[in-house]
């Protein structure tokens, strides 16, 4: 007996989750090469700026008691660091070669105090490169799908507005010293996920009468006027996805994802096998976003300096590392085209870091073509039939 179809724009939202990305640049200390005539000024974060301190660092960092641990430290984005860096490979050469962050504790009470409408979680990331800062808000229902989408604008306010600017400011401080200048951080990148809902049928597609495309866009693109503007065909900003029900979308835009998979939500019957799979796809998908996202940092720095200088021989030999490990792994994470020669990767694959890492092809390339041996480009990515989303 078929089940009648949800009444339009009743679905409910039970939780959504919104991760806010944001990479703060530190090129300057690490571009820096000494003369031999002076000492290089002492800065407290001065580890990251020498694979040897680096290696070190993370070995007492592994072994547990300090400020500093691994990034796999608990189980947030468990499946991304171990298809990255398997665990019998994290030797602290491999951690070099591979630019893992250190995960860095502090007093992130201060920074994202807890409220009665959604909890927040900060954690930072210390690249060679720079600071990755994520903040994590979890926001409780149920509400309307748009009411929803309203709250989530009002956390990426808070976000911008106070605690981003916080920690940009008190981190730099205490990283590199008052005498290094505050670099201009990178635009947010944001993962969202509605993580429980009611009120949907996973088994029809996106009912364009739903309040669903619209909060798709808003999500994603973060319109001030998302409340009126003019919906968009989502087939354009549809990634690729393993096969799943007709319902399930992940939509992006070049700084957004939003994660849309109804019939995973423990309200929606039959309840799923696993009831945290969507928080635990959040994590991973967040992590291997904030991966992405620094080392494209990196690479667009480097292809800026190599059209400057026509190579990075005025740098230091760490930058030049830097920037050439960057280079391969973001081709390994964003992976061979469908049909291309050659074994793929074996690392965390996801259509959504892929067109993320496309946005950037053009420097990163640039940085490939210089750095690698032999040179090569990233794998073209194809644009798929309209209306047709393929499995991967």
């Amino acid at each position: 007996m078929n089940q009648p179809a949800p009444q339009v724009n009743t679905i409910t939202v039970n939780e959504i989750r919104v991760s806010l990305i944001q990479f703060v640049p530190a090129m300057a200390p690490l571009r820096a090469r000494p003369a031999p005539t002076r000492p290089a000024p002492t800065i407290p974060s001065s580890f990251l700026l020498s694979a040897t301190d680096y290696q070190t660092e993370f070995d007492n960092a592994t072994a547990g008691g300090g400020k500093l641990r691994p990034p796999w430290r608990d189980a947030y984005g468990k499946l991304f660091w171990t298809r990255y860096l398997p665990k019998a490979d994290r030797t602290s050469i491999a951690v070099w070669r591979a630019l893992v962050p250190f995960d860095y504790d502090f007093a992130q009470q201060d920074a994202a105090p807890p409220t009665n409408d959604y909890e927040a979680q900060v954690r930072v990331f210390l690249y060679p490169w720079g600071i990755a800062l994520l903040v994590d808000f979890a926001c409780q229902g149920p509400l309307a799908l748009l009411d929803a989408v309203a709250r989530a604008f009002e956390v990426r306010r808070k976000a911008e507005k106070g605690i981003l600017p916080a920690l940009r400011g008190s981190l730099h401080t205490l990283l590199y010293g008052a005498n290094v200048p505050l670099e201009t951080p990178a635009p947010l990148f944001s993962v969202v996920t509605v993580t429980d809902g009611a009120g949907v049928d996973a088994e029809n597609p996106i009912d364009p009468k739903t309040d669903v495309p619209r909060a798709l866009q808003a999500l994603a693109g973060w319109n001030p006027q998302w409340k009126t503007m003019g919906l968009e065909d989502l087939a354009p900003g549809t990634i690729d996805i393993r096969q799943s029900p007709p319902a399930h979308m992940l939509y992006g835009k070049d700084g957004g994802r939003v994660v849309w998979f109804p019939g995973e939500f423990r309200s929606v019957p039959p309840a799923p096998r696993y009831p945290h799979t969507l928080s635990c796809y959040h994590q991973n998908l967040t992590m291997a976003t904030l991966h992405a996202e620094s080392l494209s940092r990196m690479a667009i720095d480097a292809a800026a300096l190599l059209a400057q200088n026509n190579s990075l021989s005025a740098f230091s030999s760490t930058y030049s590392q830097c920037a050439r490990s960057a280079a391969g792994l973001l081709g390994r994470l964003h992976g061979r085209a469908e049909g291309a020669k050659g074994d793929k990767p074996d690392t965390f694959r996801s259509g959504s870091v892929r067109t993320q890492i496309q946005v950037h092809r053009v420097p990163v390339d640039a940085v490939r073509m210089e750095l690698l041996t032999p040179p090569t480009k990233l794998d073209t990515l194809p644009s798929p039939p309209p209306n047709q989303r393929t499995i991967t």
